[in-house]
Formats: structure tokens, C-alpha cells, sequence
């Protein structure tokens, strides 16, 4: 059964997308891509704004129509490197995910507890710089590039390929009209071992304190599709350290790692 992964990939945000058109030659693509990110970064708030949103809880629901389940969903997030989010889904179970310290762990209902390594701890790292995908962070791409214009799931669409510092290709998908982030297309680890491809949606954006929120995200992989909504976020509350901390499962592996004296 896919739920692991699906619950899994949900803990970390990203069919149909058509092609671009017009695409650019190398250089002049590069110029226009960080023109068309630098235009979401200021649809978004600005930099400045951005800037001082230093952490943010989330609350929500979440629902996986495949598979008839539906629960809340809880995050918590600090800059630069901490966050933790909870899916509670009544008769499955709770599956969490979180950083703090560069240790990246995760709970499941079925697979119990991990301490996360490799690429699996890597794209974590990449979701706390990008805020949970919920603010921009144009640090942490080393190449932004146009494809032209084109289309996502039927919308017009400016598509952009962002390339990470570590090589990580993504596909990213804004409105011309509004210049917000509509669509992302990007590789995760799976069970097995093997990649997936995880598309996700934005949309519902909302201004809280001057930054603009995408409230509704929906994703797909593997045959797959679930939605999560945020129905309250709080910018820069005072969030307790201890929040942060990992669950007793995962701090009886972290332990056991400790070699003895």
C-alpha cells in the first residue's frame, strides 16, 4: 500500500501540465527566470516582508479521497531550520515529520519511527529553507531558468526549471496575471527506494501580516491524490522549543546512536 509514502510526502509539500512554448536561448532564459521569480517574491509580499516572517503555525485539515480518510493536519515552523508537522487521521493513526538541530525525523502509523538520512533528510532541509513551500527562497537555487510560456493543468502558465545547489531539478508553474506560484513538479524519495514524481497545486492565497499564503494545496503521486487546507496561520508567535523536540520513539533511536563510554 502507497498511504506511507502519500501521508509521508504530504509532511513535505509538491498531471496534465502542457508545454512551453517560446522558450529563450541560455542566457537570456536565465535572465527572464529570475525576473519571473523575483516578480512571485513581490506578488508574494516583497523580500522585506518575507524576510521578517521569522516563524508560523498552521492548522488544517487533510484528505486523502482514495483511500476515504480525512483528519487534521498541524505545523509548526521556525526559521532557520526547525519545524514540525502532524497528520492525525482518526483510524489510521498520527504520522509526523521534523527538523531541529539538522536531525530530520519522522513517525508513521505503520512503518514507526526514523531518523531520516540521505535524500530523504536532504529534501527536509530544502522544505525548511523554502518555509514548508510557503514563503520563496531564492538562495537556495543555483540556476533559475525560463521555458517560455506554456500551460499547468490548463491554465496559462510562466514555466520555470529551478536547479538546487545539489543538483535537484524542480518545475515551477505561476500565473502571468497575478505572478503567484500555481504549480510545482518535483522528484521525491519513495519506499523501495525508487523516485516519484510529486506534482502540487497552490492556490487560495491569503495576506497574513503582509505575506501572501497559498491556503490550499492538493498533490499527486503515484495514482494518487490528497489535499491539504490551512484554515488558521499565525505569523511569529512565540512557539515553545519544546515543540520542536523529537518524539520519545525517535529519541530512543537517536540513543541508540550515541556510542557508549
Amino acid at each position: 500500500m502507497r498511504i506511507q509514502f502519500i501521508v509521508t510526502a504530504a509532511a513535505m509539500t509538491a498531471v496534465g501540465w502542457g508545454s512551453a512554448a517560446n522558450a529563450a536561448g541560455p542566457g537570456e532564459a536565465q535572465r527572464e527566470g529570475r525576473a519571473i521569480y523575483h516578480a512571485y517574491i513581490d506578488a508574494v509580499g516583497g523580500a522585506g516582508a518575507i524576510a521578517r516572517v521569522g516563524s508560523f503555525t498552521v492548522e488544517g485539515t487533510y484528505e486523502l479521497p482514495s483511500f476515504g480518510l480525512s483528519g487534521t493536519i498541524a505545523l509548526a515552523y521556525e526559521r532557520p531550520d526547525r519545524l514540525r508537522f502532524t497528520v492525525d487521521i482518526p483510524g489510521f493513526g498520527v504520522a509526523e515529520q521534523g527538523l531541529a538541530g539538522g536531525v530530520a525525523w519522522r513517525v508513521h502509523p505503520q512503518a514507526g519511527a526514523a531518523v531520516m538520512e540521505g535524500r530523504a533528510r536532504a529534501v527536509v532541509l530544502k522544505q525548511a529553507a523554502r518555509g514548508f513551500s510557503l514563503l520563496p527562497d531564492i538562495g537556495m537555487y543555483a540556476t533559475i531558468e525560463s521555458l517560455g510560456e506554456g500551460e499547468f493543468e490548463g491554465a496559462p502558465a510562466h514555466h520555470l526549471r529551478l536547479t538546487t545547489h545539489d543538483g535537484q531539478t524542480i518545475e515551477e508553474f505561476f500565473d502571468p496575471d497575478t505572478h503567484l506560484l500555481i504549480g510545482r513538479i518535483e522528484s521525491q524519495p519513495a519506499p523501495g527506494g525508487e523516485d516519484a514524481t510529486l506534482i502540487g497545486r497552490a492556490s487560495a492565497y491569503r495576506e497574513i501580516e503582509g505575506v501572501r499564503f497559498a491556503t490550499v494545496w492538493s498533490h499527486s503521486a503515484q495514482g494518487q491524490d490528497w489535499t491539504a487546507t490551512y484554515t488558521s496561520i499565525e505569523v511569529n508567535p512565540e512557539i515553545p522549543p519544546t515543540r520542536f523536540e523529537p518524539p520519545a520513539q525517535v529519541r530512543a533511536l537517536l540513543d541508540a546512536e550515541v556510542p557508549a563510554r
